[in-house]
């Protein structure tokens, strides 16, 4: 939240509703992320706000933590598309994980972002 200089808890009103992914080291959180669930009015599963503590990053966590949410969607949701909004210099990382950009890079408090989404296999 500081290092993106966003200091705002629930913008969304989302947050009661979402799965949220916590990683702990010594009872200390060292990464998140949070799985919103499908929408009545929009059936797709989002993923967002993953954060790792600058501590810990370049360790192969975020990986981790997309491949775990990535297989929880696939369980919980299988056959709806999974989308995020990424911050665009990430691009190549979520785009390993299956995601395509959609749309344009667009500012989100003042950092870069794009959306993107990993389109479901359907049977």
């Amino acid at each position: 939240m500081i290092e993106q200089n966003s200091l705002y808890r629930d913008l969304d009103g989302l947050d009661s509703q979402c799965w949220h992914y916590v990683l702990e080291s010594d009872a200390k959180p060292i990464a998140y992320a949070r799985l919103i669930p499908p929408q009545p009015d929009h059936m797709v599963v989002h993923l967002g706000r993953l954060a790792i503590s600058e501590s810990h990053r370049g360790k192969g966590l975020g990986r981790a933590i997309m491949l775990d949410l990535l297989a929880e969607c696939d369980n919980l949701y299988p056959r709806l598309d999974i989308a995020i909004s990424a911050q665009a210099h990430l691009r190549p990382f979520y785009r390993s994980l299956g995601f395509e950009c959609v749309g344009e890079i667009y500012d989100d408090g003042g950092v870069d972002h794009i959306d993107m989404v990993k389109t479901a296999v359907r049977t």
